[in-house]
């Protein structure tokens, strides 16, 4: 009896080798990674959709893209950029970029950098509810031209405690008391 378990046990052995070993388990890696199952060589997505928020060191990244005739509002963390219709000479994508979400200061980005020259005037709207209406009052909006320049076409709204800039090209821009251009903007 002796002899004939080893054979049979060898046996077996082999047999189970033979079938698991050309079996496919569903966790099983795949032979050849271009065969396996769910993967494809061909990408298919759609990739217009506005990003969301980009947080990195504090700050905040939103874009929009626009035909020409398109209007459009670009909101990003307490400003808002209104863009009629027909502002727009050429199809551009916009980036607003506020460096630092606890400072009232915002950048912009133009693709293509021509496209920052707009018919209608647009407006950036600045969101100083974190103020006192008496402190709104006494604030407007700066443009970086080299040096910080009171922007020219603003509107204070201190009980909406909202600071309205219309400009035909964008800027970086801030919020600060009148007078305080020079001065780093931050509330």
């Amino acid at each position: 009896m002796h002899r004939t378990r080893l054979p049979v046990a060898l046996l077996i052995a082999v047999v189970a080798a033979a079938l698991t070993g050309c079996s496919r388990i569903p966790t099983a890696p795949a032979a050849d990674a271009a065969l396996a199952r769910g993967s494809n060589t061909d990408l298919i997505g759609q990739v217009d959709d506005v990003p969301p928020p980009i947080q990195g060191q504090g700050g905040l990244v939103r874009s929009i893209t626009l035909a020409v005739g398109e209007g459009g509002v670009l909101t990003n963390g307490r400003f808002k950029l209104v863009i009629h219709k027909n502002s727009l000479k050429m199809p551009a994508t916009i980036v607003m970029i506020q460096p630092d979400a606890d400072a009232m200061q915002v950048e912009f980005e133009f693709t293509p950098p021509q496209a920052n020259d707009f018919q209608v005037p647009v407006q950036l709207v600045a969101d100083c509810s974190d103020d006192p209406p008496a402190q709104v009052a006494s604030e407007t909006m700066y443009w970086w031209d080299g040096q910080w320049q009171e922007a020219s076409a603003t509107s204070v709204e201190k009980n909406a405690r909202t600071i309205t800039a219309h400009a035909h090209q964008l800027k970086p821009a801030k919020t600060a008391r009148r007078g305080n251009g020079s001065q780093r903007a931050g509330h």
